[in-house]
């Protein structure tokens, strides 16, 4: 009587599997990759944020600190070009994320077997990735 119940029940992930969708641990795959990549585009856009403000939380503390000019300061121009970046860089994954996710949705729902060729963006998210680290390294440099 309770097994009966246990499958007819929505709740239930066999009545997922069986009644709803198709392909749905694919599906779930799918979902699961995109919403990480969001994460990341997100934490991308929230760093570049988090530098500019860090950069000029250093260089106002001593100043408060000696009792000097109390004017507020820009942060320096680089810093800024690379906060842009970061917040740009971090919209793309966004913008790539979804078109991955929408394409890869597409796939598991064709008939046909579709090969796996989208390399490309992965590379290159990656490659401007890298340079931002760098770029926040070299940057760092100097304060060490």
């Amino acid at each position: 009587m309770l097994r009966g119940l246990v499958a007819y029940n929505e709740c239930s992930p066999y009545y997922v599997r069986n009644s709803l969708l198709k392909n749905y641990s694919d599906h779930a795959a799918n979902e699961r990759t995109y919403l990480a990549w969001v994460r990341t585009g997100i934490t991308v856009s929230v760093f570049g944020f988090v530098i500019e403000k860090f950069e000029l939380f250093v260089t106002e503390l001593p100043r408060l600190a000696m009792g000097q000019s109390k004017d507020a300061i820009l942060p320096s121009p680089e810093i800024r070009i690379l906060s842009m970046l970061l917040v740009v860089l971090g919209i793309g994954v966004i913008l790539l994320s979804t078109w991955h996710f929408v394409s890869t949705r597409r796939a598991i729902e064709s008939k046909d077997f579709v090969a796996y060729n989208e390399v490309l963006p992965a590379y290159v998210l990656s490659a401007l990735l890298s340079l931002a680290g760098i770029a926040l390294l070299i940057g760092l440099v100097p304060l060490i």
